[in-house]
């Protein structure tokens, strides 16, 4: 007989995305910084905002912009990052935001 409580939660992949365009410096520097958080890179994707009207339309104006997502959940869409914070800080703001879309989803 097995006992539900005993069974480890799994915890669903989160991919990371950053919405960018070519020759923003301010994307480039975080996308740089980014790519540093060996808990990050591997699954971060760039989304390219010239690349499709709706991401244009939504983005264009707040550049770089990070989000978050699990399977079949929607993007969360965090506060805006700045290049210029500290791996640390990046890595503390970022676990956060993990740690709180993964709350949300527990609720739904």
């Amino acid at each position: 007989m097995s006992d539900q409580g005993s069974i480890p939660s799994i915890v669903p992949p989160i991919t990371w995305i950053l919405y960018s365009k070519p020759g923003c410096h301010l994307c480039e520097g975080l996308l740089d910084k980014l790519r540093q958080l060996p808990e990050i890179a591997p699954t971060l994707t760039v989304r390219d905002i010239t690349t499709n009207p709706q991401w244009w339309q939504r983005f264009h104006l707040d550049i770089p912009v990070l989000a978050l997502q699990t399977p079949g959940d929607p993007e969360m869409v965090l506060p805006r990052l700045s290049p210029r914070d500290s791996l640390e800080r990046l890595r503390f703001i970022l676990h956060s935001h993990r740690q709180k879309h993964l709350a949300k989803m527990k609720h739904i």
